[in-house]
Formats: structure tokens, sequence, C-alpha cells
């Protein structure tokens, strides 16, 4: 299965690396290294997520994170297909553009 990031999730993924590796020194490769995680576990089982509540887009799923506490937001294109929407953290609110 074939996963792409919208220019927007890409942005904020780098970002959220960014700022990891700075502040995060002890762990600084830890989400980029979970996101890997996450990413694989997507293409081999796409709705590993549940359904998203709160946003625009019925279809549009989430994978959580864990030890970095951020959310992945996706949606399951076709059958050969994922998109990554956008990334969260947890604690913060998630706009209802998705």
């Amino acid at each position: 299965m074939g996963i792409v990031f919208a220019r927007r999730a890409r942005r904020e993924a780098l970002e959220i690396d960014d700022w990891w590796r700075a502040n995060r020194p002890a762990a600084a490769r830890m989400f980029a290294r979970e996101l890997d995680a996450a990413l694989r576990l997507l293409g081999a089982a796409p709705h590993a997520g549940r359904r998203a509540e709160g946003v625009r887009k019925a279809d549009t799923r989430v994978l959580v994170l864990h030890r970095s506490r951020y959310l992945v937001f996706y949606r399951v294109v076709d059958a050969g297909l994922i998109r990554i929407l956008a990334l969260r953290h947890g604690r913060r609110e998630h706009d209802a553009t998705l």
C-alpha cells in the first residue's frame, strides 16, 4: 500500500521532528522512529486507526503514536493508497477542516 503526505502533513512532520531533536536530546529520534513504525503498520493494515471524530470528512481516521502522544490523521483513498492529512499533539485541539 502506498502512503503519501499532504503538503501540510509533510511540513508538520518535519517541524515536529525538528522540535523533538532540539528539545528531547535523550530521545532525539523517538518521534521519527514512532512515525516510521506507524506508517509501516498503516501500509500493512490501513484501517488500524479508529474513525476520527469531530472532523469534516467522515472517512478520516486517526492513529495514536503512544510514546510521543501525537495523532496521525489519514484517509484510505483507495485500495492502494493512504493519504496522511495532518499530525497533531494529542493534548491540542484539532481543527474540523480535516
